[in-house]
């Protein structure tokens, strides 16, 4: 049985999209329309994927161990549980009391409750024991709730404190007996939308404590409100504040629960610079963590002499307005955690949907920053390994990066992204290695980029990976992206050089990490942090090929690696032809080949390269063929089927022996392809599938055919003596959730291939 090694998935850039378990130790967080677990004390990454909402998770909550609640943009609620054999979730119940977006959710074990608000205007209150509808409120047509909080007050009532799309905190409070929850208070003071709360009780022994309820908005303040149980009448703010710059401090007395509770101003806490997304209080101590779109997680706690709200520590980058994440901008936190068993981590989402963690130091107190895990937050359509040995994946997604995974080199070799070879402007649609130190990729444009290993990265597979390399002196430094630029320009003994190797000149201020790249690099023995994937593990470009009119759509490099065939989106004969490039000096060959009148959807080389293959969405096929006496003339038009599927033909792959090729189409079927002793290909068998085939590969070992459809579902056959005969399927637990568009043999190897999915993943299985 296939088993599943790896899987990369970026997480949703959703303030609420994310939730820790200290009893298991988990990390549960959104992942397209589907919800990754991951234990990060270990080192293999994502554990396990729970697949069931049908459009993007929007939040996430553990309600105790073993139990997980989401909400998605399909409008539904679900509750997922453990088995206690397996140790897998699955859908235990679906709640569907919405009719649109699900845009926050609370749950709380001790009230035994789901709070959730949707883009209907709703807000739902569900008890989770019988699943009953308990009462549904609207409270203004302007309104949405963005956030929720719930608490159990010391006389039994419950409170919900719910915050959106209005300047104003509105406090519910209610029973299961009676069935209803009645809106107390709005809570004035914010001028912007609210986007977090949460409560904390003081004295966490003491349940007649007074509690805080922290409000964080997009007006960069976090305001802290005191519920006193009893009915004072004047209660003064405990924290002075000496300027106002909202001019809403207030020692005004709300009441809640019946004038059980008086609900009071506290405190006022400034310091962020921009949005603030999310706030979480320690769940031992008097300590306060927000996340905002300033990049920064912030850890707050009252001065022991005053009682002010300070910050004691700020984790993350400098604010860089407007700059990109070429330039190393993180584009904001989304969300911040307490982690660890201890509370001893925090871990941030920020624009690239890789996790960042930091350990404190128990000693000193100081936080350091530890490697997390990542992964493309967009489809994901093209993968290539590299070319000897398979030492590492690159991927290539619409999120507009090119990643590079490897194994580190460790007792359990487990996988992890080393670099990030291009973050680019445009989406990445295809990409192959050309040797083991270069490659191609094609974006949604008209061009194509090649790229060259730079000598940090040289050190970084070598230091993580084991992956020797006498050669870095030759190497470029490392690359850079200048202000409004495209193209990774490389470095040389800090001068940035353009394709051409001339001096630029550094009028945009941006060539300042040149000196630091390979010394940060060459020091790393662990899997890169997100700061040095943005910052320092770029590739530079060395060249770019021309020609096509439209966008590119895939690239192929011959086994003996002097040709590159590309081909682009068309709709014409004109524009539906294949471009060969000589890979020595990157100049095209004469005449492109011309055959199909629509995009040609894949390029493979065979192993012996004596021929072409292309398939197209015109439902067509063509076999080029080489000339063995003039080799640098190209390829020329040798075979073509005008009726080989009844759809389009999606996906393409040789036999290791270059004597037949397997095509796989929207027909929902596979064909094998020999050849005839008339120079002819025909068909030697057919296989049906309930779902169009999207993606295919055969292993040149073994000649196991890998299978990918539509609905993700992925299986594994032998083709043996013109017969294609079914080995298994993979379990519905570890494949892909949507379209698998790439599936990859990885070379000398029998039984590990790659897939890539447009539900974000990248996973790596062992058949």
């Amino acid at each position: 049985m296939a088993q599943l090694e790896f899987i990369s998935v970026g997480a949703n850039r959703q303030p609420h999209a994310s939730d820790w378990s200290q009893e298991e130790n988990l990390l549960a967080y959104g992942a397209g329309r589907t919800i990754a677990l991951w234990d990060p004390s270990q080192n293999n990454g994502v554990g396990e994927i729970l697949k069931g909402h049908q459009k993007i998770v929007t939040a996430v909550k553990f309600f105790e161990a073993g139990t997980i609640i989401s909400g998605s943009s399909d409008a539904t609620v679900k509750i997922w549980k453990k088995d206690a054999k397996s140790g897998r979730y699955s859908c235990f119940n679906t709640l569907t009391n919405h009719s649109k977006s699900v845009t926050s959710l609370a749950v709380n074990k001790e009230a035994d409750l789901i709070v959730s608000g949707s883009a209907d205007g709703a807000i739902v209150f569900t008890r989770l024991s019988t699943l009953e509808l308990i009462d549904k409120k609207t409270v203004d047509v302007r309104f949405y709730a963005l956030c929720l909080a719930i608490h159990r007050l010391a006389n039994g009532a419950i409170a919900v404190a719910a915050g959106g799309t209005l300047n104003q905190v509105f406090i519910f409070t209610g029973t299961h007996e009676t069935g209803s929850f009645n809106m107390d208070v709005k809570l004035d003071g914010h001028e912007n939308w609210v986007r977090s709360l949460g409560f904390k009780l003081i004295d966490a022994g003491d349940e007649n404590s007074d509690i805080l309820l922290a409000s964080a908005s997009q007006d960069r303040y976090i305001r802290l409100w005191r519920l006193h149980k009893g009915s004072t009448e004047t209660i003064e703010s405990r924290t002075a504040v000496e300027t106002d710059p909202v001019n809403q401090l207030t020692n005004k007395v709300y009441y809640i629960n019946n004038k059980n509770y008086s609900v009071t101003f506290e405190a006022l806490i400034m310091g962020h610079d921009d949005w603030i997304f999310s706030t979480q209080w320690h769940p031992t101590k008097l300590e306060l963590l927000s996340s905002s779109a300033d990049t920064s997680a912030m850890i707050w706690h009252p001065d022991e002499q005053s009682g002010v709200w300070v910050c004691h520590t700020r984790l993350g980058d400098v604010s860089i307005k407007g700059a990109s994440t070429a330039t190393g901008a993180s584009g904001g936190f989304w969300n911040a955690l307490w982690l660890g068993k201890e509370s001893n981590f925090v871990a941030t989402i920020g624009k690239t949907g890789s996790w960042r963690l930091w350990k404190q130091d128990a000693e000193t107190g100081t936080w350091s920053p530890h490697f997390g895990i990542s992964g493309h937050t967009k489809e994901v359509n093209d993968l290539s390994w590299e070319r000897d040995n398979g030492h590492y994946l690159l991927s290539a997604s619409l999120d507009q990066t090119t990643r590079l995974f490897g194994t580190w080199n460790t007792n359990d070799k487990s996988w992890h992204e080393i670099a990030r070879p291009q973050i680019h402007g445009y989406d990445m649609i295809a990409v192959k290695c050309v040797n083991s130190r270069r490659f191609v990729s094609g974006g949604d444009e008209k061009t194509l980029r090649v790229f060259d290993e730079p000598k940090g990265i040289a050190y970084l597979l070598e230091n993580v990976c084991g992956e020797q390399n006498t050669n870095k002196e030759s190497m470029p430094d490392s690359a850079m992206v200048p202000a409004l630029s495209l193209s990774n320009k490389q470095e040389q003994e800090g001068v940035t050089l353009n394709e051409e190797g001339e001096e630029e000149d550094d009028d945009d201020g941006f060539n300042t990490a040149h000196e630091s790249t390979i010394s940060i690099l060459s020091k790393l023995k662990t899997p890169p942090l997100e700061d040095h994937l943005q910052r320092h593990t770029l590739w530079p470009e060395v060249d770019k090929l021309y020609g096509h009119g439209y966008e590119i759509v895939s690239v192929d490099v011959s086994n003996d690696r002097t040709v590159t065939a590309t081909c682009c989106k068309a709709n014409t004969e004109n524009h539906a032809v294949i471009r060969l490039f000589d890979t020595t000096n990157w100049q095209q060959l004469p005449e492109p080949l011309k055959y199909h009148n629509l995009t040609i959807t894949r390029l493979r080389f065979c192993p012996d390269d004596k021929y072409l293959l292309s398939v197209s969405r015109d439902r067509t096929y063509a076999v080029w063929e080489r000339d063995p006496e003039n080799k640098a003339a190209g390829y020329k038009l040798s075979y073509a089927d005008p009726k080989a599927h009844s759809r389009i033909i999606w996906d393409c792959a040789w036999l290791p022996d270059s004597t037949g090729f397997v095509t796989a189409g929207r027909d929902k079927s596979i064909k094998l392809w020999k050849k005839t002793e008339e120079n002819k290909w025909e068909t030697k068998t057919q296989v049906k599938f309930d779902q169009p085939v999207t993606a295919i590969d055969i292993n040149p070992i073994n000649q196991k055919l890998a299978v990918g459809l539509d609905n993700g579902a992925l299986s594994i056959h032998n083709i043996q003596n013109d017969t294609i005969s079914f080995v298994q399927d993979l379990s519905t637990t570890v494949t892909p959730d949507l379209r698998v568009s790439r599936i990859s043999w990885k070379p000398q190897s029998e039984d590990q291939f790659a897939v890539a999915s447009d539900d974000a993943s990248v996973r790596i299985y062992s058949a």
